[in-house]
């Protein structure tokens, strides 16, 4: 039987999280000699939403086999290439668009070019999945580093992990603790030793192999595309004095774990920089005292806003923004709304991270219905060009509700788990807000607040690169 937590709304998750984590000083306390709460919190916190909300992670993760022909392609290939001398490091975060016949990284781009034009040598590393083809200054980490990953995938499996007594009464202590405070099951497994496990042993990898490599390469600064899950690597730089720069690469609010830490204590592995962009987002959260904010703006954006600019809009086409902790809800929502209005023709575009995992249950739900106005769309559409051609937009709270603002649409927030994270743009009037059960029209507010450049900056500070 399903255990009721709807009582709880996201804010009280929220600041119960806070103030135990400031209370007990979590940042302060080690296991393994590592600071564990730090690589934990974002999925602490998305596990207990998924508890009490009953949503998915947003994104699964691709199966190893495939993991590991990717890489050994890469590595090969790259055998064969001029390694060189450079002193800039790039982590990309693998997303590409194509420009003049070639891919270029979407967040990495004018950095790259600013570089080039400072003639700053540099290289990139690239999440292991990404294609070849989408590989150019490749700085591929070495088959052993790569081995360790899988021989740590084994050793997790085989359930192979020791802590000392004090840990495990930590751990112990912490799941009890926080488990009755938010009021769920106490035989939840909040604060998983086996989780806790891998990203301490993962953490370890990343930051024996970086200090080495970037003490060898003589490495001066490094930029970072989601900073998180990749601690190691920033401890390992900060331990050497590099600068380490992270670049905005999606909406944050209070609610995004990785970027707002309300709390007086020192927050560890957190970059020194933060590229923001815009304003809007450097005070919407609370980044980690002593972080140096700058804004960078998003030049993909900007491109795209003049590509897309003259395209005109089809009428009665209406666009659902998909994301994967609650694309079923939401899902069925579109499905309601595209049976009660006919005449307007539904497309309901996926999250990249549900192409592998929740297309085919979708399709299977869409069967049922047998909907001769309604587009399941696989992210093979341009979705800027979708956006701006599309005459309203659904959305709950993807990044994509304030680049659709940017393009000058109209977005309707449905009540769905985690739509609070946009709270600020209703209460600004900035969208629509459907609260009700059942979602049956359109209803846009005669006036909304149109003053959009806050959130992306045209131009940027100077100085960054």
């Amino acid at each position: 039987m399903k255990e009721n937590y709807s009582k709880k709304t996201t804010d009280e998750i929220l600041k119960i999280i806070i103030n135990y984590e400031n209370e007990e000083n979590l940042f302060s306390k080690k296991i393994k000699g590592v600071y564990f709460y730090k690589l934990i919190r974002v999925a602490l916190y998305n596990k207990i939403l998924n508890i009490i909300f009953g949503t998915k992670n947003a994104q699964d993760s691709m199966k190893n086999q495939t993991i590991v022909l990717i890489f050994l392609k890469a590595y090969i290939i790259n055998l064969f290439k001029s390694k060189g001398n450079f002193n800039t490091l790039l982590f990309d975060g693998g997303r590409v668009f194509s420009r003049e016949g070639k891919k270029e990284s979407i967040y990495m781009f004018d950095i790259i070019k600013k570089l080039k034009n400072k003639e700053v040598s540099f290289r990139i590393v690239y999440p292991w999945i990404t294609p070849n083809e989408n590989r150019i200054f490749d700085a591929l980490p070495t088959f052993r580093y790569f081995l360790q990953y899988v021989f740590l995938t084994i050793k997790l499996k085989l359930n192979f992990q020791k802590f000392n007594k004090d840990e495990v009464e930590l751990i112990e202590k912490c799941n009890k603790e926080l488990c009755k405070l938010l009021g769920i099951n106490p035989n939840s497994s909040l604060f998983d030793k086996s989780e806790i496990s891998r990203e301490v042993e993962k953490f370890k990898i990343q930051y024996n192999y970086y200090y080495s490599y970037f003490k060898k390469k003589n490495i001066k600064e490094i930029y970072i595309i989601c900073a998180y899950g990749k601690e190691g690597i920033v401890a390992a730089a900060q331990d050497l004095n590099i600068k380490v720069i992270e670049i905005q690469h999606g909406a944050i609010t209070k609610y995004h774990l990785a970027y707002h830490y309300p709390t007086n204590h020192k927050i560890p592995y957190f970059p020194d920089y933060f590229y923001s962009f815009g304003k809007y987002w450097e005070e919407i959260v609370v980044f980690p005292k002593g972080t140096k904010l700058k804004v960078y703006g998003f030049p993909y954006l900007q491109n795209q806003l003049i590509k897309y600019k003259e395209v005109a809009e089809i009428k009665d086409q209406i666009l659902f923004i998909s994301q994967g902790h609650i694309g079923e809800k939401l899902l069925y929502k579109a499905i309601e709304f595209a049976s009660k209005n006919e005449n307007k023709n539904i497309i309901y575009r996926l999250h990249p991270g549900e192409l592998r995992y929740s297309i085919k249950q979708y399709q299977d739900i869409l069967k049922k219905y047998n909907l001769k106005n309604f587009i399941l769309e696989d992210c093979k559409k341009n979705l800027y060009e979708l956006i701006k051609e599309s005459e309203y937009i659904f959305a709950v709270s993807s990044t994509v509700i304030y680049e659709a603002l940017a393009l000058g649409k109209d977005v309707g927030i449905i009540n769905l788990p985690n739509y609070e994270e946009v709270m600020d743009l209703i209460k600004q009037g900035y969208v629509d807000f459907y609260q009700e059960d059942k979602l049956e029209k359109i209803k846009k507010m005669a006036l909304k607040n149109k003053e959009f450049n806050k959130f992306f900056n045209i131009e940027m500070e100077e100085d960054l690169c």
